[in-house]
């Protein structure tokens, strides 16, 4: 997976850097095989600072967060905590539910036959 980290009146530091590109590549790597990109903006906004995360899923899954905080570390973390929250519902909705029952093999229910049968003996008995 990509990651594109960038700073906006922010410097980014090698260990800054290497925390969000393991943070994101263990976060999606949970929740898809092989996600396609990921982005990230940490922005400075008077005393605090502002996270932007943009992950690239698959076709047509994208999925954005931000946070604000007054480090830029706390500000990531929550902005991936929130990513995570996002993809585990994400795969949680488009996880199929069509799931076969298991029964035991040889306990199956009783069959009930319903027939018009019911109404030909009550007109004989009348008769």
């Amino acid at each position: 997976m990509q990651v594109n980290v960038t700073g906006r009146k922010v410097s980014i530091g090698k260990k800054l850097q290497a925390h969000i590109v393991e943070r994101l590549q263990h976060t999606a790597t949970k929740f898809f095989d092989s996600p396609i990109e990921a982005m990230v903006t940490l922005t400075k906004d008077g005393p605090l600072v502002r996270a932007d995360c943009q992950v690239h899923a698959g076709h047509g899954i994208s999925l954005q967060t931000h946070a604000e905080e007054s480090e830029p570390y706390g500000a990531f973390d929550r902005a991936a905590e929130r990513l995570e929250k996002r993809l585990r519902r994400h795969k949680r909705r488009t996880k199929s539910r069509h799931t076969i029952s298991h029964r035991e093999p040889g306990a199956e229910l009783p069959a009930q036959v319903f027939s018009g049968g019911a109404a030909e003996e009550e007109s004989e008995a009348n008769d």
